[in-house]
């Protein structure tokens, strides 16, 4: 676990990464107890800004070292979980780090993707159905902005037996264009809600007000 220094400028990278470890970590102790197989999904994996040359700074790192933490208390109960994942990036130039990473782990089934994550939900619905009837998925979706996970697009994910979803994205941008009047705009958010009826919920609420309607 990198120290805190390690992520000076990067605060709010901080903040997720120390929210997904302490969500993972306590998700797999708890599935573990009846789960043969716990799969891990990262639809934006990058890696982005990376300090470290074995990527644990990284979502997919931190994700797998927390699984990891969960299987080997297990196993000391003579109990095997098997770890799972998948990890989807666009972007040529990271993906190509990715994949690097992917290779050097040989302690868990690791399938990375290149393309987008709305692209590729048809390959991790038939992933994560291969890893059993015991198994539980657990979906990290994490974009620099708020689309590329349209509700209607994702639900076939939603539909999934034993499956969380955890997503994170920028509040306060959300906060500021969600009454945006450019049609664009507009229909971006309508994807990422899957409806328009989110504006009559904001509507008249403060700016602060906003971020829970």
């Amino acid at each position: 676990m990198l120290a805190e220094s390690a992520y000076s400028g990067r605060e709010q990278t901080l903040v997720k990464h120390y929210i997904l470890r302490e969500y993972v970590v306590r998700m797999a102790f708890k599935v573990a107890s009846f789960c043969d197989t716990i799969t891990y999904v990262d639809g934006f994996s990058g890696p982005w800004n990376v300090v470290s040359e074995d990527f644990s700074d990284s979502s997919f790192a931190i994700a797998l070292n927390e699984l990891r933490k969960a299987r080997e208390v297990y196993r000391a109960k003579n109990r095997t979980v098997k770890l799972r994942g998948f990890f989807v990036e666009k972007n040529r130039a990271a993906y190509k780090k990715l994949k690097a990473f992917a290779e050097t782990v040989t302690d868990a089934e690791v399938v990375t993707k290149p393309g987008t994550f709305e692209s590729s939900i048809p390959e991790v619905v038939e992933f994560v159905k291969q890893g059993g009837t015991k198994n539980f998925t657990f979906i990290f979706i994490d974009p620099t902005g708020w689309s590329g996970f349209a509700m209607e697009t994702i639900k076939p994910l939603l539909e999934l037996d034993r499956v969380e979803l955890l997503i994170n994205f920028m509040t306060s941008h959300i906060r500021r264009f969600a009454e945006s009047a450019h049609k664009e705009t507009m229909e971006s958010f309508e994807r990422m809600f899957g409806s328009a009826d989110f504006r009559q919920r904001i509507q008249g609420l403060r700016f602060e007000e906003k971020e829970t309607p």
